[in-house]
């Protein structure tokens, strides 16, 4: 019965695309710094709505990212004048405590809330607009000392992890021998956010000698990923969205007689979305 699950698997990869990935070129992400008097929605400082992608964090350099830095007291609300698409966006912000207010073109409230995670990271506010066009952005301090923060709004921010799962069994390779597989099934670790993407993979505890090849299979999204056995590891994937919580099936084309417990190693992108 295992051996029919195992070609099942094969056989779901063996239609999908082999890439042999390269490196994409990107531009850097900006930074705007709120301007001297923005303290009602008249006078609203307009920026540039956060358009970031986990590709564009992938390569550290960011296109697409639009970062707001300020300092914000009780004293006056620092307001700002955003175009956003319409459907589901996120204000993201770190620093000291704070609220925020975000209000639509007529100026009614759509959502009014407390950032509390104090300078712990980026804490994400999620937000639906009907449609598409300008919103107000308020953001004032619970305090008389300033404090400083960074925000961006639109598109999520994304942040990084890692897992690494062992195979339950060992591979056994014989010269001229068949292909021989190993099952890594991350779709029950709660520990990986639902959206995560892999951005690179690393195979340990692999015996170079007797791999002549490794095919690497992604069972969400059928990619296939051709790896040196020299190396034992690939990067620059993000382009691919290969979910992270999905069945991995390695195949290994034998090269000589040996065996080994291969360990898989899977880092990722994830966008903060709560």
């Amino acid at each position: 019965m295992k051996q029919n699950i195992k070609k099942s698997l094969i056989t779901a990869c063996a239609l999908a695309t082999l890439f042999n990935v390269g490196v994409g070129s990107t531009s850097y992400a900006s930074t705007v710094k709120e301007s001297p008097s923005h303290a009602s929605e008249a006078t609203a400082q307009e920026v540039t709505a956060n358009n970031e992608t986990a590709q564009s964090a992938a390569t550290g350099k960011y296109e697409g990212q639009t970062v707001i830095k300020g300092k914000a007291n009780n004293k006056e609300t620092d307001w700002y004048k955003v175009y956003l698409k319409a459907g589901t966006n996120y204000l993201s912000l770190n620093g000291g405590a704070m609220e925020f207010y975000i209000k639509d073109a007529s100026l009614n409230t759509l959502k009014n809330e407390t950032y509390t995670k104090s300078k712990n990271g980026m804490q994400a506010f999620s937000f639906i607009v009907n449609k598409t066009g300008y919103y107000y952005v308020g953001i004032i301090g619970r305090t008389s000392a300033d404090t400083d923060y960074s925000m961006t709004v639109g598109s999520p921010t994304f942040s990084f992890g890692d897992t690494r799962l062992t195979a339950k069994q060992k591979v056994s390779l014989t010269r001229r021998g068949s292909v021989q597989s190993a099952v890594f099934d991350f779709t029950s670790n709660s520990q990986i956010p639902v959206d995560a993407i892999a951005t690179s993979v690393l195979f340990q505890g692999l015996d170079k000698g007797i791999i002549d090849s490794i095919n690497l299979c992604n069972q969400k999204s059928g990619n296939i990923l051709s790896i040196s056995s020299l190396v034992g590891s690939q990067s620059n994937l993000a382009s691919y969205n290969m979910p992270v919580k999905s069945k991995w099936v390695a195949d290994f084309t034998p090269r000589g007689n040996g065996s080994f417990t291969p360990v898989l190693s899977v880092h990722y992108v994830y966008p903060i979305i709560d």
